[in-house]
């Protein structure tokens, strides 16, 4: 045989070695994930998030019940209505939860240090599991801007989970939220320090690495602290650790490029979560995670809000909808305005379904999603954020102030607030934050004293009913 051909069959020989060699080692790390799958707590098998041994299809909304009239930002309890003393909120919410089929509760935020057991028992008898955030909010209050910076977050988070502990109701925590997000801060923090000068694929791999890290030391603190508990590793309930990025920077591309020319994959990250926006489809986002993910993958957060605003509509926006349209006034416009129940059901159950078409498909690493919102959240419209015009004459991605509401931020967290900012990829082409509810709450106040809101449920909580549960929308 001719030495070339030796060659060949010499290279071919190799290349089917290291090919089986792959697979075996594959093999090797599924079945090992297999058996860590036979504990009681959640785990990752090949690309499928498993629960008790069994795969795991979330059927997720946002949960942030947050009362008319309060704050989030401004007033106590800032956000964190699962201390003890908001138990109404969850003995309203929660049987309304579970008739809609819903299993898992996304969390933005709680308060480090304080005692949420009793929340956590209510998920657990209700079979709700629950995706907790360790909020970072912004980079000018939790900086990034040097390793010490990052490694005192990383501190907290290990030890808020730790804290938390192995509560069975707990199925991943999350290091804060769209810290990708260049509003937020961190990303031009890590582009400075890293030297990157605006090369993405560059402070996205620093900010990939510390979200990399700070799961791999919050892992290994908590089943550090349940093995000196005694608790056997078999039986250790260790929540998944779970990205919730913004879909703004092309991040799939990154870290499919960075995989390539690395062989990075961030192996401390069990899920990749994003928050998809683009419409009443996900723009082709779930076809393509096939194509470059490692891991399971979930939609941290999707859907459009029910407000259907003339303020959206260009030749209106020309006329100065912007300036003088209310909630109380906007029909002006047009019948076609306010609240639309129908647009509203329509655009997020086609999302869902979308996703649900991913259910019970053991080749597919698409494991559900979590809707904005439970509630409409009034505190929005209240809040100095990209829904308000600059000075300069441009708003949110260089729109014209022209194009947003101009009474903007609202005087209060009781009024009902048109607050947003232009977005193509809704059915009105504008985004009204405090207006993403399945629910409609109304202030409930008999004889004076202040009660849960009421709750008026959308035509969107019973078309999500019966694609979760079966149960007829009638």
């Amino acid at each position: 045989m001719a030495p070339a051909a030796l060659r060949l069959l010499s290279i071919l020989a190799a290349h089917f070695a290291g090919a089986q060699a792959l697979r075996r080692a594959s093999k090797k790390k599924e079945d090992a994930q297999l058996q860590a799958a036979d504990t009681t707590g959640p785990s990752v098998v090949g690309k499928q998030i498993m629960v008790d041994g069994k795969p795991f299809f979330m059927q997720g909304v946002a949960y942030s019940p947050i009362p008319i009239g309060e704050s989030a930002a401004y007033d106590f309890p800032y956000g964190d209505y699962f201390l003890d003393e908001y138990q109404t909120l969850w003995e309203r919410d929660f049987p309304l939860l579970v008739d809609m089929g819903v299993n898992t509760l996304r969390l933005y935020g709680w308060t480090p240090g304080r005692d949420h057991a009793k929340f956590l028992d209510a998920c657990q008898h209700n079979g709700l599991r629950v995706i907790l955030t360790f909020y970072m909010g912004h980079n000018a209050v939790f900086p990034v801007n040097t390793p010490a910076q990052q490694q005192e977050i990383i501190d907290n988070f290990a030890k808020e989970v730790v804290r938390t502990g192995a509560h069975p109701a707990i199925l991943a925590w999350t290091l804060g939220n769209e810290i990708n997000g260049a509003w937020n801060g961190f990303v031009a923090a890590l582009d400075e320090l890293n030297g990157c000068e605006g090369d993405k694929t560059c402070y996205l791999e620093a900010l990939f690495d510390f979200i990399d890290k700070g799961s791999r030391q919050a892992r290994e603190a908590l089943t550090a602290d349940l093995t000196k508990s005694g608790v056997p590793k078999a039986e250790q309930h260790v929540p998944l650790m779970v990205t919730s990025l913004a879909d703004v920077n092309d991040e799939a591309g990154v870290l499919a490029t960075i995989a390539e020319q690395k062989g990075k994959t961030f192996d401390n990250i069990d899920v990749w979560g994003i928050q998809l926006y683009r419409g009443n489809t996900f723009g082709g986002w779930l076809e393509q995670a096939a194509e470059w993910s490692t891991k399971p993958a979930l939609v941290t957060e999707y859907g459009v809000d029910a407000m259907s605003d003339p303020c959206g509509t260009a030749a209106f926006a020309d006329a100065g909808a912007c300036n003088t349209t209310t909630v109380a006034n906007m029909q002006e416009w047009g019948a076609e305005y306010g609240v639309n129940e129908l647009k509203h059901a329509e655009w997020n159950a086609n999302l869902t379904s979308a996703l649900y078409e991913y259910k019970d498909r053991p080749e597919s690493l698409i494991c559900g999603g979590s809707m904005m919102a439970w509630v409409d959240e009034r505190w929005k419209g209240a809040m100095f954020t990209e829904a308000v015009c600059s000075d300069g004459g441009n708003g949110r991605e260089g729109v014209n102030c022209s194009r947003f509401h101009s009474d903007c931020p609202a005087n209060s967290a009781w009024d009902m607030s048109l607050c947003g900012y232009p977005l193509e990829a809704t059915f009105d082409n504008f985004i009204n934050e405090a207006w993403f509810g399945i629910n409609e709450p109304s202030i409930n106040e008999p004889d004076g004293e202040r009660l849960p809101d009421s709750l008026k449920q959308r035509k969107l909580y019973y078309d999500l009913r019966e694609l979760w549960t079966g149960k007829p929308t009638s």
